[in-house]
C-alpha cells in the first residue's frame, strides 16, 4: 500500500492576486484529502478559529469568522462586516495546526487579494 507522506494543502480562492473581489465575498480554504487538528480533535466551525490570519495592507488583524463545512472539507472565511473597498488583504492558513489521517502536517499558505469598488 503506499505511503501518504504528501502535506494537506489548500486550494484558496480568490486565487492570490486576485483584483476587483467584491466586498460580500468570502475566502474558501478546500483541501482535498480529510484533516484534523493537530492535537487529533476533530475540526468543526468552533475550533477553526486559529488556523487563518486575515491582515489588511497596513498588517493590521481583521477580525473575521471561520465556517469549516465537513463534507466538503473547507473552511470560509469572512470579515466580520465587508471588506473594505480598493483594499489589499492577505489570508494565510498558518502551518502545522492541521494534519491529514497519515499523520502529514499542513504547511503554511497565503494569498492577497485586492477588493474593488462594490
Amino acid at each position: 500500500k503506499p505511503v501518504d507522506n504528501i502535506a494537506p494543502q489548500a486550494v484558496i480562492l480568490p486565487g492570490h492576486g486576485a483584483k476587483n473581489v467584491k466586498l460580500q465575498d468570502k475566502v474558501t480554504l478546500q483541501f482535498a484529502e480529510e484533516i484534523i487538528l493537530v492535537d487529533g480533535g476533530a475540526l468543526s466551525s468552533k475550533t477553526a478559529g486559529p488556523l487563518v490570519r486575515v491582515t489588511d495592507e497596513k498588517g493590521t488583524v481583521v477580525p473575521h469568522t471561520i465556517t469549516w463545512n465537513k463534507s466538503k472539507r473547507m473552511l470560509s472565511v469572512k470579515p466580520k462586516g465587508k471588506w473594505q473597498p480598493h483594499m489589499r488583504y492577505q489570508v494565510s492558513l498558518i502551518a502545522d495546526l492541521v494534519k491529514d489521517t497519515a499523520g502529514n502536517l499542513n504547511q503554511a499558505q497565503w494569498i492577497t487579494f485586492q477588493t474593488g469598488s462594490k
